[in-house]
Parts: C-alpha cells; sequence; structure tokens
C-alpha cells in the first residue's frame, strides 16, 4: 500500500531556525497556523502531544502544517488507549509540567508545548535548552522558575506567560489565544475567526458574493451562509422574520454533523455582526427551540459560548426562549470547564455588575481577557439589567443557578478537588444568587433558596475557598425570616474558620462575628457549639485580637462581651487560658486609644470571665491584669470632676470603668484570701 502525500517543499520549521532565529512578525503566523491546526484536532477530542518546531512543516504557499502524529491519542479513551494517556510522552524540553510530575495528557499540554514551540521559534531553542534533558524534565516539574524570556516583546511576553501557566486549570484556552493581542500587533488578521470556532478557518473561503466555496456542504447550510455572510441587509432581515432562522434550527437535527457544525458557527459568526448592528438575529434566535436541542451533539460548545454570551448582552427579556434564564442552556454552558467561566462572567455582567444603572453599561468594557472576548470584539451591552432581572426571576433562573452551583460544590467537597469552572467563578454564581435578596426592611419578596442540608453544605463549603459571596449568602440565611433548616452547630465551625482567617479584612471578620450572637440566641445547638472549649473558644480567641482601624469602636470587643453574657459562654471562655490574656490586651489598647467605652466595656468583660472562672486563680496571680486595674483606678483623666460634663457618654462611662475597676480588684483580693 503506497500513501501519497502533500509535499512540503520549504521543510519544517526547525530548518529554517537553524539558520537564525525568526523576527515575531514572521513567527507569529505560523503560530496562530498551528493554533487553528491544534484546534481542529482538539475539537475531535485528540491531542497532539508532541508539538515542536521538527513537527511543524510549510508548504508552497508558506502555509504551516502540523505534522508527526505518531504520539496522538484520543482524549476519550478506554483500555490500551487508556494507557497512553498516562505514559510519559512527547519531546522533553516541549513537555508540560503535569505530563512529567503526574503523567497527565490533555489539551492543556498541547498549550504549553506551544509556548515551548513560540520560543524555539524567535530564540533558535527551547525553555531550558541549556541543560541535559534528565536535569530539564525535573526542571521543568519542580522548579518554579518562568520560562519567558525577556527579550522578546512586552506583548509576546503575555502570549508566552498565557501559554506556560504551570496550573493547567488556568492556562490559556486556544479561544482565548488566537485572539491575543500579540498576533494583531504582528499584522496577522484574526477578525476572520469567528470567535470560539477555528475548526475549519483554513480551509472555509467565501467567494464576492458571500456565499461558501466548495461542495461539501450540505444545501440547508449553504442556504443558512448565502443569507447570513450576504451583502445585501435587507434580504437577511426579511429572511429572519420570516421565519427563516427556526427552519435552520428545526432542520439541525436531520443533517450531518459537519454541517451542523457548520451552521452552529455561522450563528455564533452571526450573533456578533448583529451586536453591532441594528438586527432582529436575537428575537429569531430567541423564538427558535435552539437552546432545547442536544448542543454537544450538534455544535461545538465554543459556539455554543459565544452565542449564550452574545445573548446575555442583547437578547430582548421578552423572547419566548430567553437564554440568560434558560434551563437547559444554563445546565449546559455553566457547568463545562472550558467556557463556563466566559459564560459565568456574561450572566454575571448581566444580572449583577450593571445593576447600578442602564447608564454605565455603556461604559462596561472588559477588564480581563480571561472572562471577556478580545477587548477588540466587544460591544456594549443593550439589554436592561431590570427587565432580565425579573425575566430570570420568572423562569426560576436562582432554582437552576441553586442546582448548578450546589451539584458542582458537593462534588468538590466529597472528591477534594476544585470545582470544574474553579473557585472565582463559583463565587460570581453566588453573587448572582444574592443579588436577588430583598433589601432589609422592604416587603419584597424572599426569593432567596431555603438553606437545606445540600445547599448548606455546598455553601460552607465555598465559604471554606473563601468565596466571599457565600459568606455573605450565609449570614443572610442566619437574619432572614426562616433562618437556616439545620447543620447549626456546622455553620457555627465554618463562620467561626472563616472569620479567624488571617487575611481577612477587619470589615468582613466584624460581619461574621456580629452572627455569632444571633446564632447563640435563636438556636440551642449553636449555643452549645460556640462554648466548645477545644475548638471553637480558640478561634474565637484569634478572632477577636484583631484590632479596629485607627479612630473606630472596637465592635469585636462588644460582639465578645454580648456572647459572655451567657452563662455557659462565659465560662468557657474562662477556661481558655488565652482568653485571660486577650482580655488584658484589651484593656490595654483602650488605655492607650483613650477610649471610656472600649475600657468600660472590657472591664465589664473581665467581670463576666471572672464570675464563672473555674479556675480563677489564673486571675488572681495575673500580675498584669493586677497592675491595668491599679492604673485604671489612679488615672486622674478617669476622675469625673476632670471629665467636664458629668452626665455625657463618656462620663459615665468613666465612672462605670473606674468602678469596675475597684469591684474587680476587691474581688481578686477577697479570691487570693480564699485560696
Amino acid at each position: 500500500m503506497y500513501i501519497a502525500m502533500e509535499y512540503a517543499a520549504q521543510g519544517s520549521l526547525l530548518s529554517q531556525i537553524k539558520r537564525v532565529p525568526l523576527a515575531e512578525e514572521v513567527a507569529a503566523p505560523f503560530l496562530f497556523q498551528t493554533l487553528c491546526g491544534l484546534s481542529y484536532l482538539h475539537r475531535r477530542k485528540v491531542i497532539h502531544r508532541d508539538i515542536k518546531a521538527a513537527n511543524i512543516l510549510l508548504g508552497e504557499s508558506g502555509v504551516a502544517k502540523l505534522t508527526d502524529f505518531g504520539l496522538a491519542t484520543p482524549t476519550e479513551a478506554t483500555g490500551q488507549k487508556m494507557e497512553q494517556l498516562t505514559m510519559l510522552v512527547g519531546s522533553v524540553y516541549w513537555m508540560s509540567p503535569e505530563s512529567i510530575s503526574k503523567g497527565i495528557q490533555s489539551e492543556s499540554g498541547d498549550v504549553w508545548s506551544v509556548g515551548c514551540t513560540a520560543i524555539e521559534l524567535v530564540t533558535g531553542v527551547p525553555p531550558f535548552f541549556d541543560r541535559t534533558p534528565v536535569n530539564a524534565l525535573y526542571h521543568i516539574a519542580e522548579s518554579t522558575e518562568s520560562p519567558v524570556p525577556n527579550t522578546v516583546s512586552e506583548l509576546m511576553q503575555d502570549f508566552l506567560a498565557c501559554c506556560l501557566q504551570r496550573n493547567p486549570d488556568v492556562r490559556a484556552k486556544l479561544t482565548e489565544l488566537v485572539h491575543h493581542e500579540w498576533f494583531a500587533s504582528c499584522g496577522v488578521d484574526t477578525s476572520v475567526v469567528p470567535d470560539g470556532d477555528l475548526a475549519s478557518l483554513l480551509s472555509t473561503t467565501h467567494n464576492s458574493s458571500g456565499s461558501p466555496a466548495g461542495g461539501a456542504v450540505s444545501s440547508i447550510a449553504q442556504e443558512v451562509e448565502r443569507y447570513l455572510f450576504g451583502d445585501r441587509l435587507a434580504e437577511r432581515e426579511d429572511w429572519l422574520k420570516s421565519g427563516g432562522l427556526a427552519t435552520a434550527v428545526n432542520a439541525l437535527t436531520t443533517i450531518t454533523a459537519e454541517d451542523s457544525y457548520r451552521i452552529v458557527r455561522s450563528l455564533a459568526f452571526e450573533s456578533q455582526r448583529a451586536a453591532s448592528e441594528s438586527s432582529v438575529f436575537f428575537e429569531s434566535l430567541g423564538d427558535t427551540e435552539f437552546w432545547g436541542l442536544d448542543l454537544v451533539v450538534l455544535a461545538t460548545m465554543d459556539t455554543v459560548a459565544t452565542l449564550f454570551s452574545d445573548c446575555c448582552d442583547h437578547q430582548p427579556p421578552t423572547c419566548r426562549n430567553y437564554a440568560p434564564s434558560h434551563k437547559h442552556a444554563l445546565q449546559l454552558v455553566l457547568r463545562s470547564s472550558d467556557v463556563g467561566p466566559q459564560c459565568i462572567s456574561a450572566l454575571h455582567r448581566l444580572l449583577v455588575c450593571r445593576l447600578d444603572g442602564e447608564a454605565s453599561a455603556s461604559t462596561d468594557a472588559p477588564k480581563n481577557r480571561r472572562e471577556l472576548r478580545h477587548s477588540s470584539m466587544y460591544i456594549a451591552p443593550t439589554v436592561s439589567t431590570d427587565a432580565a432581572r425579573v425575566r430570570f426571576l420568572a423562569d426560576d433562573g436562582i432554582a437552576v443557578l441553586r442546582d448548578i452551583v450546589q451539584s458542582m460544590c458537593l462534588q468538590a467537597f466529597r472528591e477534594k478537588t476544585e470545582p470544574l469552572v474553579r473557585w472565582e467563578n463559583i463565587d460570581k454564581l453566588l453573587e448572582i444568587v444574592l443579588s436577588f435578596a430583598p433589601a432589609a426592611g422592604s416587603d419584597q419578596e424572599d426569593n432567596l433558596p431555603t438553606m437545606g442540608d445540600n445547599w448548606l453544605i455546598a455553601v460552607q463549603e465555598a465559604c471554606m475557598h473563601n468565596c466571599p459571596s457565600a459568606l455573605h449568602l450565609l449570614m443572610y440565611s442566619i437574619d432572614s425570616r426562616d433562618g437556616i433548616v439545620s447543620g447549626e452547630r456546622v455553620i457555627v465551625g465554618r463562620l467561626i474558620s472563616v472569620g479567624s482567617q488571617p487575611l481577612l479584612d477587619y470589615e468582613t471578620r466584624l460581619k461574621v462575628a456580629e452572627c455569632l450572637p444571633r446564632l447563640q440566641a435563636q438556636y440551642p445547638e449553636a449555643s452549645k457549639a460556640l462554648c466548645d472549649v477545644h475548638g471553637n473558644i480558640p478561634l474565637i480567641t484569634h478572632m477577636m485580637r484583631h484590632a479596629p482601624p485607627s479612630g473606630s469602636v472596637d465592635s469585636m470587643l462588644s460582639v465578645l462581651t454580648a456572647l459572655c453574657e451567657s452563662g455557659d459562654m462565659a465560662e468557657a471562655c474562662a477556661s481558655y487560658d488565652g482568653m485571660l490574656t486577650l482580655v488584658i490586651q484589651k484593656i490595654l489598647e483602650a488605655q492607650q486609644r483613650g477610649s471610656p467605652q472600649c475600657l468600660d466595656r472590657s472591664l465589664r468583660l473581665t467581670e463576666l470571665l471572672f464570675s464563672r472562672a473555674p479556675h480563677p486563680e489564673w486571675f488572681v496571680t495575673s500580675r498584669q491584669l493586677t497592675q491595668r486595674l491599679i492604673e485604671i483606678i489612679g488615672t486622674p483623666s478617669l476622675n469625673v470632676e476632670s471629665s467636664g460634663n458629668p452626665e455625657s457618654a463618656d462620663a459615665k462611662c468613666r465612672t462605670s470603668a473606674v468602678t469596675r475597676a475597684k469591684r474587680l480588684l476587691n474581688a481578686l483580693a477577697a479570691q487570693s484570701i480564699s485560696v
């Protein structure tokens, strides 16, 4: 058997750089074409595993051709093929850290190799080429050294940094890289790539009339492209208004997979054009059953994500099938590890980011390339946030988000892994849910999910991974009319654990602390949990150590005092020796700040603890405590006569503080005699 293959007249890129490394402007088109070819493979669930200059050939017209598929393997493999996915294969200097250290072979590994190949093209050698192969393997897997050279332009450094993220979960996707501004700076035209689809870039062209060239497309696909890509705006709009788009969508399940991919790709392309023109495209799409189809089979997730994101920005909420609140659409795109972050950002942008007023929508430009489409593709949203939120509620979108977040968080909890979409995007989904909470004191209906067992576990897990919205949602549930359903002891532990984290800001820490007295008063089980001497009391002590900003009242002290008004809580706190140290610290801070209120409050706390102390000798033998009390009694500024108006709040606190100090000193002396 003979196999006839295209002849690559100009050889490989390796042969080109052996003479002299390529300039960035020369290397960029080859890398762009390589990304397109690689995307074609990934869409068909195949990874290459050996991307490097030697495996990229140049044809007669100078177009890059990806070759050498000897190590390529399906990503959805079983049996012997599955073993290939965990084998250490590839060329040493182009291998990703995870493939070396964990044997993980994925699309992300190919992206890493693209970054190494880019360095190879402009410097002549891949990263760490000055090391032996064995040493390079170890260095790639274990070192934190960045392989990005500082001899290239800043834009290329940014492109390389996107490719060479050591964590494969945060490494850039092909759909992001192909729109990187480095390509545009090098003169590469990326505008011909529909956002989210790269599969047929090199083989798909259009003639001057706007019709697709070639005869591989079915008549229905060709008809769709004839209308959507034609130059006659009126004809296109008439086709949309007459139900042509609905006909095309209905045909998706009756044609080949290639043709359905082609049609959905065309719809994604058109959605971007319709975003900047006056068109009924989004209304027409909303009148079809597009989101009810099995789009996993009929399209690529990239094209579906593009359509969903554009619908969030531009589809009228009055549509029959409104994408941002459509149950199937939300479940499909928000759960995806590949396109979930993009779609979550679009939904968050629609329902939360523009709540401050519609006027801000026109300036709500993208801030992060990983969250939004490339800024050059960005079109200001045209949808009313208020109308979108009304429709989202009407379609029970909050319940759908609850189910999505709950399933991902429970899976992360059980498997001890990060959610598919990462915790920062879980936080965005929770912020959307929280944004529908009624304002304090309003009669608005409470549409937030009841804090049942599974939802509680999901929110708690998000709290433990520093999701602020989860924390606020938990605190809201404590204050809500229905409160929490179960798990009071667990909630107490979670709140205290979160509140004692060292990097938490004071205001958030205070909000967490202020929930504790309410839990103590409302739930007996929570009250018992607070008195855990070996677990919660040390953490509470640590939480309360944080001083307020300069010039502010020590509200943490008020919280702790309120908790210790309960005899059981006071006894538990007094049983922990670190609490006495905290009290002395609070007395000293009040003296230094010159705050009569804080001083009186800290002495009240000391009285509560001493009255229930299982070990009163700790207080009796504390020289620091005795010294503080003597100083307070002898401080002239605390004398009522020197305080001005004796009826002022400050004067009353001074009097109370001196009285408490004398009473405590006498009690300590009496206890000392009895001991």
